[in-house]
């Protein structure tokens, strides 16, 4: 990922871009303008390209309030180059609507892979500040005769702009005016499994059959990295890459080195609802429930046997199998993730849930059973965690034995707790620690791979 400045002359990367564009291609421009004491102000607004392949979204007509407009408009490559020249020398129309700032124009130009904060492809954000504007109202109530309502700006802001993520009236990229280009001459649009380890990447764009284009990145499992590459041969290609590895990465890149779109993920990926390939296949999973077992317990691993998510936390004063299995989940959350493996016993033998999920289900183990299963043990465990966790639960068969796996991604906001519980979980080698509230702040600051709690406890 690069990051470039321009104080004062229009990005090249822009003019190129625009240039390069058929009439035929269109932009999606779009805005939200905020009115304070008669005076129009710009939130945010931002440009928008679509890759050749896949639908366009429908137009949409601007939503007009007393004191907020929702503006979109689409635009050609000329278009847009006319908007950036005049954006540079401070001026802003939105039909009606015209904004002047301070001519002093502030560029920057970023390289985002395909897991980015502003659209869903690789490409470049071009953004420009947009002067120092007043800050708009927050509790502002949107609502009038045909138009949507919203309860205050925030909320259509976040409704209206393309972000993923959008933050309010805290959000960075407020006061700003960014051109979202998506990478379009060549980029990945498909990767799955084959049967084998083979993962086949597809690749699109206008030009694609002129490139001399090549797959190059690596792999992990656990800590040993693995190099990957392979030459695109017309628009496919095959790379040997384990279903079950840890982390990826690749590049898609031309004989200069030029990088046209580029992925990244780890083995909770998926549970973050990121684009994710790794562990798509029933093979990986039947890979990964063989790999723990035959490593054993440890900073990611934990077996337990079957739990009744139905039962309380305690029992007689004591706790049960459903809060050691919870503690877990809290302590593989506030650390770097991990898995549970209900039906393996600390001997690393295969027993199984058959039984017990048998009785639980009062009926037959089979898909249905185990579906409801793993949906209520999802639902209880999330109902005693306070704060949000992303986890999986899934079903494995190894050797006719049935294993629940409960993945953990670490968490986003840390840390995490048990409700009413006055402790903070961690996890420290194959054992759950628990940290007392004085120095919860030390989560805050943990590094998957530090010591954490040999300074901790």
């Amino acid at each position: 990922m690069d990051l470039e400045h321009y104080n004062d002359e229009l990005p090249s990367k822009l003019t190129q871009y625009f240039q390069s564009r058929t009439e035929q291609q269109t932009f999606r421009r779009r805005a939200v303008l905020v009115s304070s004491n008669g005076l129009w102000t710009l939130l945010c607004c931002t440009i928008e390209g679509f890759r050749s392949v896949g639908k366009l979204p429908e137009p949409v007509p601007s939503h007009r309030y007393s004191e907020v407009v929702l503006y979109e408009d689409w635009l050609t490559g000329a278009q847009c180059l006319e908007f950036a020249a005049n954006l540079h020398v401070g001026r802003a129309d939105f039909d009606d609507i015209a904004l002047r700032c301070d001519p002093t124009a502030y560029w920057s130009v970023e390289s985002v892979p395909v897991q980015n904060d502003y659209m869903p492809y690789a490409g470049q954000v071009v953004s420009m500040n947009w002067g120092r504007q007043i800050a708009p109202q927050q509790f502002r109530t949107l609502v009038a005769p045909n138009q949507p309502y919203y309860p205050d700006t925030e909320e259509a802001a976040r409704d209206w702009l393309p972000f993923s993520k959008y933050h309010g009236h805290s959000d960075g990229r407020n006061n700003h005016v960014i051109f979202l280009l998506p990478e379009d001459r060549a980029f990945i649009s498909a990767s799955e499994y084959s049967d084998e380890d083979d993962l086949e990447i597809t690749v699109s764009g206008s030009a694609v059959s002129s490139l001399p284009l090549m797959i190059k990145g690596a792999y992990w499992e656990g800590q040993s990295i693995k190099q990957i590459e392979s030459v695109v041969r017309g628009k496919n290609v095959r790379v040997a890459i384990p279903a079950n590895a840890d982390r990826l990465e690749y590049c898609l890149i031309d004989g200069l080195g030029t990088i046209y779109d580029f992925h990244r993920e780890d083995k909770y990926s998926r549970l973050r609802n990121e684009v994710s390939v790794l562990g798509s296949n029933k093979r990986s999973w039947v890979e990964l429930v063989s790999r723990a077992i035959r490593d054993g317990e440890g900073q990611h691993v934990e077996f337990k046997p079957f739990v009744d998510p139905r039962q309380p936390l305690t029992s007689n004063s004591q706790r049960t199998k459903l809060h050691e299995v919870i503690t877990t989940v809290v302590a593989f959350a506030n650390t770097s993730g991990g898995s549970i493996y209900l039906g393996v016993d600390d001997d690393c033998a295969v027993t199984g849930v058959a039984p017990r999920l048998a009785e639980w289900a009062k009926g037959a183990v089979n898909d249905e059973s185990l579906e409801r299963y793993a949906g209520e043990l999802k639902a209880s465990i999330k109902d005693h965690i306070s704060g949000e966790v992303a986890l999986q639960v899934k079903n494995v068969q190894i050797d006719g034995a049935w294993i629940v796996v409960i993945e953990v991604a670490p968490a986003p906001a840390k840390p995490l707790s048990i409700r009413q519980d006055s402790y903070l979980y961690g996890r420290k080698g194959a054992s759950n620690r628990k940290v007392p509230p004085d120095e919860w702040r030390n989560i805050l600051d943990f590094n998957a791979d530090s010591a954490l709690f040999s300074r901790a406890m």
